[in-house]
């Protein structure tokens, strides 16, 4: 399973490799004949930045230790919705279903492997996410993401519908398109989706 870990090469090179070069700065400061206020305020700097980096940490941790459970393949799953009957075993045999139907339709490789690998969180929430103008019910949708403890966010309407009959295959879906193809859009996604019959 490929659960994420706290800590993060990005954060290392952002505000982590910052505060090591704000504490060291401090402590040669602290060693040097300068005035008391150019020391208080080198600490004051490197404190403020060590603060950031640890606060990154601990809200990640939250982040990960947040999910109800993890699936074989890493993702997170937070249960929001008032569907008590969700458990790793269905929604795994639903992510492989979807794998599955999609290995039938596209060459898999290894960048949907990668895709399918990357630390989603998915959110099951009550009924339909948004409603549009004329009457367009959005029960799905998937968020890519940079920063953070996951790599993206799935929320799907789940509400006492059978995971099969929500949009999970199908947001599931948009992250092989994305890998496989390398684009996350909705109107060439859809498209690819109806053309091969695919949730």
């Amino acid at each position: 399973m490929n659960k994420p870990k706290i800590f993060n090469w990005l954060d290392f090179f952002t505000f982590g490799m910052l505060s090591l070069a704000a504490l060291a700065l401090t402590v040669f400061v602290w060693f040097s004949q300068v005035q008391f206020q150019a020391k208080a305020l080198t600490t004051v700097v490197a404190l403020t930045f060590s603060s950031i980096y640890v606060a990154i940490l601990i809200m990640r941790k939250k982040s990960i230790d947040s999910a109800d459970f993890y699936t074989f393949n890493g993702w997170a799953i937070l249960n929001q919705s008032s569907n008590t009957n969700i458990h790793p075993d269905m929604i795994n045999a639903e992510i492989e279903r979807t794998i599955n139907l999609w290995k039938k339709v596209i060459e898999w490789n290894n960048d949907c492997d990668a895709a399918i690998a990357k630390n989603y969180k998915v959110i099951f929430k009550d009924g339909i996410l948004e409603e549009y103008p004329g009457g367009i019910k959005i029960t799905g949708n998937t968020i890519s993401s940079k920063f953070g403890a996951f790599d993206g966010e799935l929320e799907i309407g789940l509400a006492e519908k059978p995971i099969e009959q929500t949009a999970f295959a199908h947001e599931i879906g948009h992250v092989i398109y994305n890998g496989k193809f390398g684009i996350l859009d909705n109107e060439k996604t859809h498209a690819y989706m109806a053309e091969h019959n695919l949730p």
